[in-house]
């Protein structure tokens, strides 16, 4: 008898939900943020079906290349864009050297892939001199045991002429971000000879023919001032939903990396530079570095759309991330604040505006995609739970029922375009993420491809329901985490907190732990 009574009233209370649910989800308003959400999660998914394409033609070309070409020589021109100077040159038995280029790579401790990362970049195939500085803080960091034994192992594999490869301390940061001081210093390390200057992060596989490939390039158009790519996260095995959340954060970015070969973007992570550009600086970007600098690839960026220089950035320059399998909830939180902090920092008032605009797009669309899905979450789980609770003739109707609860949760009763507009908007994300399903599978056979090192099976790790869910997330709270940011002035970065003002570092304190 309780138990009857206990249902009734649970029975009623849902009703009640209801009721009240309806009059708030089928409201005209309610439905025009739906039919507004619809055109930008489409936009958002045909922008990622282009992206894809882009990178399905890089696919598809370097297939063509490897049928055609001795196993040998795969390495060695995996990546090139094949123009007529470079494909006469490849087929000439004595190709001529390319130029001189010193790798610049600002470390800071020894995460879990690093090692492999590292030694991948060591190995790179290049048909010229080549030399690699890894900057460190000092050598109590521990990547610099890890770095020297790993340039000993390299070296006595090769058991020819000695690896060019020297660990160089830059000292702490004062004024700018300690990866900017380390490229800093870096720079200034680099070979007299050298005719190009690599910035390379660390969490990232480079493909063995990516370096010849962006200098082939460079060489053959003068026109371009610098070569970038772009990562592309592969979660771990059974990773968590918040690594999912930090995942999805990068994946509307890969559209502007793809969809055309000469960009406005630039990725810190892989950076390539005329060394004389960078050792005169006549664009100005290491003064706005050392001024206060906090984002290498947002400054970078903003200077080549204001004089006008070119960003190229080829399909093939694409790299597998491994993005670690656990995050706490204040880690996920400091890496999405770290993401973001960038947006308030800037050399000058065009690089403001710049970053300014995205950070409030960045905002809009967030939440443009965020609430209607959550008004059509909140629909479907009511049905739910009615279809469950309550007997069916009151959620369907039929004998000895007239209430057609399900109408009135739907809005059909009220509001003729309600029932349009969720299933529109549910048929959008449906086509946003097959879009990005296919993309991801598109990238990871282009990795495959450029590396044979790579096996499918090791970049098979995506669970699609926690990627659709870490999406959501992200951008629920993106917005929440801009403001946040934005109103207060400091970030803490691998045992490092910054205090900016005026969009430029201001104070930096090392050795910061949080308790």
């Amino acid at each position: 008898m309780v138990l009857l009574v206990t249902v009734e009233r649970a029975a009623a209370s849902l009703c009640a939900a209801v009721e009240c649910a309806q009059k708030w989800l089928s409201h005209p308003a309610i439905t025009a943020l739906q039919f507004h959400g619809i055109w930008l999660v489409l936009l958002l998914a045909t922008l990622w079906v282009l992206a894809g394409k882009a990178r399905l033609r890089e696919l598809q070309r370097q297939r063509r290349r490897t049928l055609g070409r001795p196993a040998g020589a795969l390495a060695k021109s995996s990546g090139s864009r094949g123009s007529l100077a470079s494909l006469a040159a490849e087929q000439e038995a004595g190709q001529p050297r390319l130029p001189a280029v010193t790798v610049v790579l600002p470390v800071r401790g020894c995460r879990s892939h690093s090692v492999a990362n590292w030694r991948a970049m060591l190995n790179l195939d290049y048909g010229g001199g080549l030399e690699f500085v890894f900057v460190l803080e000092d050598k109590a960091d521990p990547a610099h045991a890890a770095i020297s034994a790993l340039v000993q192992e390299v070296a006595a594999q090769r058991g020819g002429p000695g690896l060019a490869a020297r660990l160089h301390s830059a000292g702490a940061a004062a004024r700018t971000s300690q990866k900017i001081h380390n490229l800093l210093a870096g720079i200034r390390q680099a070979a007299p000879e050298s005719h190009y200057i690599l910035c390379l992060d660390d969490d990232v596989l480079l493909h063995p023919g990516l370096l010849a490939s962006l200098v082939r390039d460079m060489e053959a158009d003068p026109s371009l001032f610098m070569a970038t790519g772009y990562p592309f996260d592969v979660p771990a095995e059974g990773a968590s939903l918040l690594s999912y959340c930090a995942l999805s954060y990068h994946l509307p970015l890969i559209v502007p990396f793809s969809v055309k070969e000469r960009t406005e973007f630039v990725w810190g992570g892989c950076m390539l530079f005329r060394a004389a550009e960078m050792r005169h600086d006549a664009r100005g970007i290491l003064q706005a570095w050392q001024d206060g600098g906090y984002s290498d690839d947002l400054t970078v960026a903003s200077k080549c759309t204001e004089l006008g220089l070119v960003i190229y950035c080829p399909g093939y320059s694409i790299f597998p991330q491994w993005l670690d399998g656990a995050y706490s909830p204040r880690r996920w939180w400091n890496y999405l604040r770290r993401q973001l902090y960038v947006m308030d920092t800037y050399s000058n008032p065009h690089n403001r505006r710049t970053n300014h605009g995205l950070a409030a797009f960045a905002c809009y669309a967030a939440w443009g995609v965020m609430l209607p899905a959550t008004t059509v979450m909140l629909r479907l789980l009511l049905w739910a739970l009615a279809t469950l609770l309550l007997p069916t003739q009151q959620v369907y109707g039929g004998p000895g029922g007239s209430s057609y609860l399900w109408l009135r949760l739907f809005g059909v009763e009220r509001c003729p375009w309600s029932l349009a507009s969720l299933i529109s908007f549910s048929l959008s994300i449906a086509y946003l993420m097959l879009s990005l399903r296919w993309m991801t599978n598109t990238v990871l056979d282009l990795f495959c491809t450029l590396n044979p090192a790579l096996k499918r099976r090791q970049l098979d790790t995506f669970c699609w329901p926690k990627l659709c869910l870490g999406f959501y997330l992200n951008n629920a709270v993106m917005p929440l985490c801009i403001a946040y940011t934005f109103v207060t002035s400091h970030i803490d970065w691998s045992g490092i907190r910054y205090w900016r003002k005026g969009g430029k570092i201001v104070r930096v304190l090392h050795s910061f732990h949080k308790g």
